[in-house]
């Protein structure tokens, strides 16, 4: 599997996942809240941000992330909903850039909207003021946008009063060598397998035969030794009310995750309150992850009402969806003073607060 997901902070403090892209020192953030718990290596190897929408809870950690790549040199990627480069740019502005001269820092961000895509480049050089000739429109078939290691991100809208998008991301088709057929063909491990399943993988070329000692295999006869595990998904739903219109968004990204994170911002008995502030309830995290015939379901941002309480939701959903499991959280020792609540073991501390979240 390609991807390593971890919540940052507790479920009901500001939301946000961490992926870890395995056998890489890479980082990608969904949402970027309270980023405190990140030690400063993860935030300078973070290299995109899928953002949701631009609450505060949601986005108060721009600020943090910025300030640890200042002077990196790099480019920290963004992709959120319209409006989010007229955001980040107006951030932006709002500090003096008269010391960055030299740095090679920038940001883009990639505004999704339907099938387009539009992206906006600030550079550190140019005291981030956007540089207009760096603009680029792309038009897409369906909302997904392949990323530049060929993840598939896929996106739609929420319902949630402003602009909201969920999320998934779908590993690389990745070709591997049947060992069993390898056995059983006398022939050899050698450096043509890493060129077979590199040729299989669609990163070179694909050549009319391959040269394996002193035999010449076609490419029609290699292609026995190789296959094609299902490539796994991972889905971020957060901040909307449950309807017709944001199911139809949230088949579409998430439908067969292998992993779906789910808000739950309050529990059943409050449906009420859950309808009139836009959020979802456990009980219907649970019939999501159900529908979606998904692997395994976390759920996040609780509202801080539930502050301390990790497990009524988990129940709640699991009458709906069995496989619902505590999420998996950062693990950073010597982060904090006083230490994350043990979710594993269903023990929950009282961890220090953050911002405040929107709408609960």
């Amino acid at each position: 599997m390609k991807y390593t997901c971890s919540l940052i902070n507790q479920p009901w403090e500001d939301p946000g996942v961490l992926v870890h892209l395995n056998d890489t020192h890479e980082y990608w953030l969904f949402d970027c809240g309270d980023l405190s718990r990140l030690s400063v290596g993860i935030l300078m190897d973070t290299t995109k941000v899928f953002v949701t929408h631009s609450h505060i809870d949601h986005f108060i950690g721009f600020d943090t992330i910025m300030r640890m790549n200042l002077r990196e040199s790099k480019n920290l990627c963004f992709y959120g909903p319209v409006g989010l480069a007229s955001q980040i740019g107006s951030r932006l502005q709002g500090y003096s850039w008269n010391l960055t001269d030299d740095s090679e820092f920038s940001i883009t961000c990639y505004e999704l909207e339907d099938i387009r895509v539009v992206s906006y480049t600030f550079r550190a050089v140019n005291k981030f003021i956007e540089d207009i000739d760096d603009r680029r429109s792309y038009q897409l078939t369906h909302p997904e946008f392949r990323l530049e290691d060929g993840t598939m991100l896929r996106f739609a809208p929420l319902s949630h009063g402003v602009t909201c998008l969920c999320y998934s991301i779908t590993e690389p088709l990745q070709a591997r060598i049947d060992k069993e057929v390898l056995a059983k063909s006398g022939l050899t491990s050698g450096t043509w397998v890493g060129q077979l399943l590199k040729i299989c993988s669609g990163q070179i070329a694909e050549p009319l035969t391959l040269k394996i000692g002193d035999q010449v295999k076609t490419m029609e006869e290699l292609r026995d030794f190789v296959y094609y595990p299902k490539p796994s998904r991972h889905a971020y739903v957060t901040d909307t009310i449950l309807n017709r219109d944001s199911m139809a968004s949230i088949r579409w990204v998430a439908m067969g995750a292998d992993e779906l994170w789910c808000e739950a911002c309050y529990r059943h008995a409050e449906l009420d309150k859950a309808r009139t502030n836009l959020h979802l309830t456990s009980r219907q995290a649970g019939r999501i992850a159900k529908e979606l015939k998904a692997g395994e379901l976390h759920l996040f941002h609780y509202s801080r009402r539930y502050r301390g309480e990790l497990w009524p939701h988990i129940r709640e959903a699991q009458e709906n969806f069995p496989n619902t499991t505590p999420p998996p959280m950062v693990s950073l020792p010597n982060q904090n003073t006083e230490e994350p609540a043990d979710l594993s073991s269903g023990a929950v501390g009282t961890p220090a607060s953050t911002a405040a979240q929107c709408n609960n």
